[in-house]
């Protein structure tokens, strides 16, 4: 499958940073992972996302920005407030890749509402731990729909509260209108240019 290939690729640089077990459980997904990730928008309503996630490959230029901006709110937290564990790191770059894994309904006509949910069990089935199928379960914040079954009530007592909110910051951040930085189109991405050009017009400053 090219588009195996084309993933691998296109999230190296955060396979690179996350622990083996996690990286090979990714890259176990990546080979069965319906067409869809790939290619679909990041929305079928054209809204609550930016121009970007709405064109062809849309949905990775999003989960691609989440996992940018999910780095620089660890990098925050860290230095306001403390360190975070390594393997907690781990489970969240790993939850940021995997967040809208369940975006589109299997006959790819619409996204679901309840992508959170079935993405977490989804990483489950593929044993994920507790945290990166947690964060994944809740990373719409209030609107997560476990939680909308109560009035959105009770996501500051989820375990691992703080750090599941970085996840759904991270999302919120990418999916406003005003996140536009252009990243690349995963066929054509060349992450030494981005490298090698950081800072200079035209590149994300804020690529770690």
């Amino acid at each position: 499958m090219q588009e195996y290939s084309l993933l691998v690729s296109y999230f190296g640089e955060q396979l690179k940073l996350i622990d083996t077990e996690n990286r090979n459980r990714l890259i176990e997904v990546f080979k069965e992972v319906p067409e869809d990730f790939y290619y679909k928008p990041s929305t079928s309503s054209n809204r609550y996302h930016n121009s970007i996630d709405n064109l062809t490959h849309g949905l990775l230029y999003h989960t691609r920005r989440v996992c940018i901006h999910l780095e620089s709110i660890m990098k925050s937290y860290t230095m306001v407030v403390g360190e975070i564990k390594k393997v907690d790191i781990d489970s969240l770059r790993t939850a940021a890749i995997l967040h809208d894994i369940c975006k589109w309904s299997l006959n790819g006509t619409h996204t679901n509402a309840n992508h959170d949910t079935l993405g977490s069990d989804y990483a489950k089935s593929k044993g994920f731990n507790d945290l990166v199928c947690e964060a994944i379960r809740y990373h719409s914040g209030y609107w997560s729909t476990d939680l909308l079954k109560n009035g959105g009530k009770g996501l500051r007592e989820i375990p691992h509260f703080t750090l599941i909110l970085m996840l759904h910051l991270a999302d919120m951040t990418a999916s406003s209108a005003d996140d536009v930085m252009f990243i690349g189109n995963p066929e054509t991405f060349d992450f030494d240019a981005m490298r090698n050009n950081r800072g200079k017009e035209g590149y994300d400053v804020r690529w770690w």
